[in-house]
């Protein structure tokens, strides 16, 4: 069994990719439960909180000093040329 992706939208399930059935077949639909919900939202506040002590500890850089030392290493412009 593989799982398809969507969105409500007044109150039809709209999937993000194309369905390859024909009309009127059956499906099911399984919601996550409450539990995954919750440990998905704790991964993602962990994610949150580690990049916030990278930089509250100055273990980062920023993006144009980044691109900056990009550009000089490979010889290319570190802005977008018009």
């Amino acid at each position: 069994m593989s799982n398809l992706d969507g969105t409500v939208v007044e109150g039809h399930v709209i999937p993000d990719e194309p369905i390859p059935f024909p009309d009127g077949t059956r499906v099911r639909i399984e919601f996550p439960s409450s539990l995954e919900m919750t440990a998905e939202r704790e991964n993602h506040l962990n994610a949150l909180r580690e990049g916030l002590a990278e930089i509250e500890a100055g273990e980062t850089v920023l993006a144009r000093d980044a691109m900056a030392e990009l550009a000089a290493k490979y010889g290319f412009s570190p802005t977008p040329e018009d």
